[in-house]
């Protein structure tokens, strides 16, 4: 079987969906991987590329439980695939990314593993972790966070998915996924995001005019809470994504 090539089940899904339904993809659960940032360099997690990997599943993977499951070569293909971010693909054998990414999380870890390796030494990503500031004052935040809500209506239009860069003191970064962000009383914010430390559960954060740092609702798994900014990061993920739905959608309408 070709796990590149979708069939009428990846048309009705990918190429014909409307913004609701993808919208109500990005909260349930069985639409998230089944595995918690971890390991990576030095043991510091893979946050960046696990949120990127489960933003490519939103966008181009295609579910057809009707056909027999891959075995792991075929699994490591799906994912590598996945990560190239450049055309749909096809999971047989499977209703969902939960049920997928649960039977193959160590594949998927050791691809994420390398994934960080090659954006670290040939991309020189960690510079980007180190580039933002922690907190700023409470007119640069609020320019920030406007900035921000005006990419976020843009991206739903579109049916994209935000990455942003969750800056914390010293040389400390994290990555969440922004899958809602509402204006609330003042020109304040609530906004909702699929973290990779908690990838079953949506992480909360309130903005309120004045703030000059975020704090999450929850602790995400660390022993104290953090304050942060957050940056956008990764659009280039989104070019290629969108050139992949394009070209596939265009070849099968043919």
């Amino acid at each position: 079987m070709n796990f590149l090539l979708a069939g009428l089940m990846g048309l009705a899904s990918i190429c014909a969906q409307d913004t609701q339904t993808f919208h109500q993809k990005l909260f349930d659960v069985q639409n998230r991987l089944a595995l918690q940032n971890a390991g990576g360099l030095a043991n510091g997690g893979v946050c960046w590329w696990h949120s990127r990997f489960q933003r490519a599943a939103w966008a181009l993977a295609v579910f057809d439980p009707t056909q027999p499951k891959p075995d792991a070569n075929q699994a490591r293909a799906i994912i590598r695939s996945l990560i190239q971010r450049n055309t749909v693909v096809v999971i047989p054998g499977y209703d969902d990314l939960q049920l997928f990414t649960g039977d193959y999380r160590h594949l998927i870890q050791t691809e994420l593993e390398q994934w960080q390796i090659r954006d670290g030494f040939l991309n020189q990503a960690w510079i980007r972790g180190i580039s933002g500031r922690s907190s700023l004052s409470a007119r640069a935040l609020k320019s920030q966070m406007d900035k921000i809500y005006s990419r976020f209506t843009d991206a739903t239009a579109d049916q994209d998915v935000l990455w942003l860069l969750l800056q914390i003191k010293g040389i400390v970064s994290h990555a969440s996924l922004l899958v809602g962000m509402t204006p609330t009383a003042n020109g304040g914010y609530h906004l909702e995001m699929v973290d990779s430390n908690v990838p079953q559960g949506i992480v909360t954060y309130e903005y309120q005019n004045g703030d000059t740092s975020l704090t999450p609702d929850s602790p995400l798994g660390y022993e104290n809470s953090f304050s942060m900014v957050p940056y956008l990061g990764y659009d280039q993920d989104l070019t290629r994504i969108h050139r992949a739905l394009r070209n596939y959608c265009h070849s099968f309408a043919r």
